[in-house]
């Protein structure tokens, strides 16, 4: 048997590791497809959105398909990478648009 025990600093570098690893097959595959659902629901809407009144339409104010919602969520990815400039630029953009809306061509609305 090793008595080699594993300190404190190895587990806790272990656990980031793991918590990385994770974090990307979350961020790539588990988050897109719920928030995906969610937006081609009756509701149009995430939780948050509903919490707010606000729903996702395509540019013409219909509820979106799955596939146009994928892309929009998918292209949250890329606004994640660019350290968040894709949501900021709906500050300034004037359909309130972020980097997704404006790939996917979609809208948030208030109800």
């Amino acid at each position: 048997m090793n008595t080699n025990y594993a300190g404190f600093w190895m587990r806790f570098v272990a656990i980031i590791i793991d918590g990385i690893i994770i974090g990307i097959i979350r961020a790539f595959l588990v988050v897109p497809i719920l928030a995906t659902i969610g937006i081609t629901s009756k509701y149009q809407a995430t939780v948050g959105k509903l919490a707010l009144g606000l729903i996702v339409t395509d540019m013409n104010g219909a509820k979106l398909d799955f596939s146009k919602s994928l892309v929009r969520n998918l292209g949250k990815i890329l606004s994640n990478f660019i350290f968040l400039i894709g949501y900021i630029m709906a500050a300034f953009t004037e359909k309130k648009q972020s980097l997704h809306d404006i790939i996917a061509g979609t809208l948030v609305v208030q109800k």
